[in-house]
């Protein structure tokens, strides 16, 4: 999967020299969660088609594929990926997800007549829940996302972030999450690199973190193949 990386100098570079180790950029957190909040990484992911992972003292196990169809000389193009993961006992709680991208091109155009929708659905999870998320027809290379996740009586408001932790760049892909509840800031994930990192606000509820995890799990297992490089 493609992913930002910067070199770890990159903001001392011109200073120091230069520097060789490579890391992943950093998503710029909202202000609400700079202090004081909660970090909990998910663990296993990497870049495998499956595997197992490993988050918050609970484990279980996740599979994921992206694929691209071209036809005409790629004047039709579809892209699909589909994704799934389930805890294993006790919590035995289960997602489904498939994400969906129609677009056409006439010479230089390109145009999505169906732009990037995902859908993933939970079982085992006691509660309604479900994660729509979709991608905002705009003329630019930023791939904007906005959606929600609903767990029970908790619907919180998820938009892409693509800004890079001390930088003014804005990246093209989202480099992570935003999850608002009640028009306020309460968590985030951050889904460059290949552990992917949540940001809870403190004494944000269980059944509210338990919400931001199973959307955090299955934004973070998405292949979406405009980043993977099947579309290139």
């Amino acid at each position: 999967m493609k992913r930002i990386l910067l070199t770890a100098c990159l903001a001392a570079g011109m200073v120091l020299g230069g520097c060789g180790a490579i890391r992943p950029a950093q998503m710029a957190l909202p202000p609400e969660l700079q202090t004081g909040a909660d970090k909990v990484t998910i663990t296993g992911l990497g870049g495998a088609p499956r595997g197992e992972f490993r988050v918050a003292g609970e484990r279980g196990i996740f599979t994921r594929s992206a694929s691209r169809l071209a036809l005409f000389d790629a004047l039709y193009e579809g892209e699909s990926a589909v994704a799934s993961f389930s805890f294993a006992p006790p919590a035995e709680v289960a997602s489904r997800c498939s994400m969906r991208r129609r677009t056409a091109n006439v010479g230089v155009l390109t145009h999505e007549f169906k732009p990037m929708a995902y859908t993933c659905t939970f079982s085992g999870a006691g509660q309604p829940a479900q994660l729509t998320l979709a991608e905002a027809r705009v003329q630019s290379m930023k791939r904007e996302r906005s959606g929600e996740m609903v767990f029970s009586d908790v619907r919180l408001r998820v938009r892409s972030s693509h800004a890079l932790a001390g930088s003014k760049l804005q990246t093209a892909a989202p480099v992570g999450y935003v999850f608002d509840r009640d028009g306020r800031t309460v968590a985030a994930v951050e889904i460059n690199g290949t552990e992917p990192v949540l940001v809870l606000r403190a004494g944000s509820t269980g059944i509210e973190r338990q919400a931001v995890t199973l959307a955090s799990l299955a934004l973070a297992l998405l292949w979406d193949p405009k980043e993977t490089g099947l579309s290139d």
